[in-house]
């Protein structure tokens, strides 16, 4: 089961805020774009990514994640993050690849950093990855409840 949302961290201060490049997969657009998504950082807790004020503000269900972890040829292995919706009553996303099934919600794809606990800027380099993370993702869970979809998931590129 996905993880869902926690609540967004109370008293922060400027200086734990930072916006993070990503990838949304929205159903109003006709393809991803970059968007930044705030990040707030804690030292007691693991950072906060505020996917919320980016994803569509009518949606039906609750925003939830999923760590994807994906290896290269060379086997060099990168982690992101999937924030998403879904359910019977969102529109089509048509951002979603044509090749992968129908995805009614909208997804935020993050990069999650090595060092730090945190999340880092998507370069171009990422793209391929992210394409086909979205690509296997919506194809494999497509089908499935929200919560039914497991909270980590392991691609072979």
């Amino acid at each position: 089961m996905p993880a869902s949302r926690r609540e967004s961290p109370q008293n922060t201060r400027a200086s734990d805020l930072r916006i993070v490049q990503s990838v949304l997969y929205a159903h109003s657009s006709v393809r991803a774009r970059m968007v930044g998504v705030v990040e707030i950082s804690s030292r007691t807790k693991p950072p906060f990514a505020a996917v919320e004020q980016v994803l569509c503000a009518r949606r039906d269900g609750k925003v939830h994640d999923c760590a994807v972890s994906i290896s290269d040829v060379a086997g060099r292995e990168h982690n992101f993050q999937l924030f998403f919706f879904k359910g019977e009553r969102n529109h089509t996303s048509t951002s979603v690849p044509l090749q992968s099934h129908p995805w009614r919600g909208e997804i935020i794809v993050m990069k999650m950093g090595c060092r730090r606990g945190g999340y880092v800027h998507i370069r171009s380099s990422d793209f391929t990855k992210v394409e086909t993370i979205i690509d296997r993702f919506t194809s494999i869970f497509s089908g499935y409840k929200a919560a039914d979809i497991p909270a980590n998931i392991s691609i072979m590129l």
